[in-house]
């Protein structure tokens, strides 16, 4: 009897905790549903605020670097005569965008494939390609044993001062449960792991210092091209591909714009057409936007930081992956609705074979459940269907539900 009575006690008690998940689900699709414009930007900078205070917690009161036009970062020699300094920076950043292999693409010698290790807590470190003072860093984790024998792998670029935990904790759970592929997280060469928890914020990657920023982009790119060509040259992984996240987007697609050939597929979450319009009139920077003022004309801060903006390659989006999917915010504040929509009208226009996709959600918000789980199983069906990842038996889970619809 005791018996009986326990099963029918955890019967009930499972009903209702599934009767209270499905309560959940559905009293957040209505509240989203209900949710408009003025709603989605007061969240949004909620999160932002409530991000400023986890650093302030951590690491004191922090403030951006002060203003500098950073032209000793680009091998710019600075003058004084502001029409030579202007036709200078022209001239690089005309070059740069007819040939984005000339600062975008890191250079073919085998010799940097042997500075790479493998550490014993799992990182791929090596010094950073243009900047040698600086560790870049990959936690490599292979597919699990006992899959699909292909070599596939998939490169995270995480978003700007995203937590390496949290990245690695929901990557390490996909990777053991559906999506059984050799997965790497970019950690920005001399950044910390978890920016707000145990490192400063990072104004290493985006600063009101106009080329160090753009030297730090040029530098996340080459080393992510080099760990592709590690990946394949030395691991011999038949296909390379990157899932990317805001800033890391924006790496993502100048990795593959520079060096086209080291990857197979793509997922790009959220890419803007300009970066200036993205730091200047975003709600995510608006401290970095007030140092650099009115100390730089906007016309020479578009034109320089053009060269880190990947809707002024549009001329080169065939060397995007011939596989890829890009998954916008509708409600972003962070880059900006024009921003977004200009990009867009871009890839439509150059390669309508890719999957773009726009969901009604904002930048900052666009991990939270459930949706986050929608957009993630739609990532993971585009990857099976799209590499040799089809062959592991997993991949019939997503045939099957698409044959129901």
């Amino acid at each position: 009897m005791n018996i009986i009575s326990n099963h029918r006690v955890w019967f009930y008690v499972r009903r209702i905790i599934e009767f209270s998940v499905v309560l959940v689900i559905v009293l957040y699709v209505i509240r989203e549903m209900s949710m408009n414009t003025e709603d989605f930007y007061k969240l949004e900078l909620e999160n932002v605020t409530k991000n400023d205070l986890i650093q302030k917690k951590c690491c004191g009161p922090l403030e951006p670097p002060p203003f500098s036009l950073g032209t000793d970062y680009l091998n710019i020699p600075f003058t004084q005569d502001e029409n030579e300094l202007h036709a200078e920076i022209k001239n690089l950043v005309e070059k740069q965008l007819n040939n984005p292999e000339t600062l975008m693409r890191v250079k073919d010698d085998p010799k940097l494939l042997d500075t790479i290790k493998l550490t014993k807590d799992g990182f791929l470190e090596f010094p950073s390609i243009l900047d040698n003072t600086k560790i870049a860093r990959f936690k490599y984790d292979s597919q699990p044993e006992g899959t699909v024998g292909r070599k596939v792998a998939l490169i995270h670029i995480m978003h700007w001062n995203g937590n390496f935990d949290s990245y690695n904790e929901v990557i390490s759970y996909i990777r053991e449960s559906l999506l059984p592929i050799s997965t790497l997280i970019q950690v920005p060469a001399g950044r910390g792991l978890n920016p707000g928890k145990d490192s400063p914020e990072d104004y290493e990657s985006v600063s009101p210092n106009i080329g160090k920023t753009i030297l730090r982009t040029q530098e996340d790119v080459q080393d992510i091209q080099l760990m592709a060509k590690y990946l394949k040259e030395k691991l011999g992984y038949e296909e390379v591909g990157l899932f990317t996240y805001s800033i890391g987007s924006l790496r993502g697609v100048l990795a593959s714009i520079g060096n086209p050939e080291l990857f197979n597929f793509a997922v790009f979450h959220m890419v803007a057409d300009s970066f200036s319009d993205a730091v200047m009139d975003g709600i995510g920077t608006q401290d970095i936007a007030e140092k650099i003022g009115d100390n730089i004309n906007r016309d020479l801060l578009d034109t320089m930081w053009a060269t880190i903006s990947p809707g002024r390659y549009v001329d080169h989006f065939n060397n995007l992956p011939a596989k890829t999917r890009i998954v916008q915010a509708h409600y972003d504040f962070v880059f900006g609705f024009k921003n977004i929509e200009d990009f867009n009208a871009m890839v439509f226009k150059k390669r309508p074979d890719i999957e773009l996709v726009e969901e009604k959600v904002g930048h900052s918000t666009f991990g939270r459940f459930p949706m986050s789980i929608k957009v993630l199983l739609k990532d993971i069906e585009f990857i099976y269907e799209n590499t040799k990842m089809k062959e592991e038996s997993r991949a019939k889970l997503f045939t099957f539900f698409d044959q129901q619809k």
